[in-house]
């Protein structure tokens, strides 16, 4: 079992209760939130290593709590779940930098892929970053 912290958000609470235990099959530290404004304080006070949230749930949309995230410094790669993509989903999403987009129903294997993608990519740029520092390119 992988040691990663995830911070699920839908107000479907049967989605919610299905995606949690697909992932915590896989990862050793899974949570899961119905309510977005639960979710913000629980963001505001722990690091996750990914969050996944819902598009169309009450009082805090998932593009809402997605920029205010982004906006506040938060580099933490999401997955946004919709039940309906449309070109300006994607595009919203692509501007506040949406690892992917998922579509209800999803499937094990097609959210676990997803999930695997963004921790190997994850790794590769700490690779890089660790072989090149910062600094090594800068002009004298």
């Amino acid at each position: 079992m992988q040691s990663k912290k995830i911070l699920i958000i839908d107000d479907e609470i049967e989605i919610g209760e299905i995606l949690h235990e697909i992932i915590g099959s896989f990862y050793s530290d899974v949570q899961f939130c119905s309510c977005p404004e639960v979710a913000l304080e629980k963001i505001k006070n722990e690091t996750y290593d990914l969050i996944l949230t819902d598009v169309n749930m009450p009082k805090i949309p998932g593009l809402q709590l997605i920029k205010y995230l982004r906006g506040n410094g938060q580099i933490t790669p999401i997955i946004l779940l919709t039940g309906f993509s449309d070109h300006n989903l994607v595009a919203a999403a692509n501007e506040l930098g949406v690892f992917d987009i998922i579509e209800k129903p999803f499937t094990a294997k097609g959210i676990l892929t997803v999930i695997e993608n963004i921790f190997a990519s994850r790794k590769n740029e700490e690779i890089v970053s660790s072989n090149y520092p910062s600094n090594s390119f800068q002009r004298y």
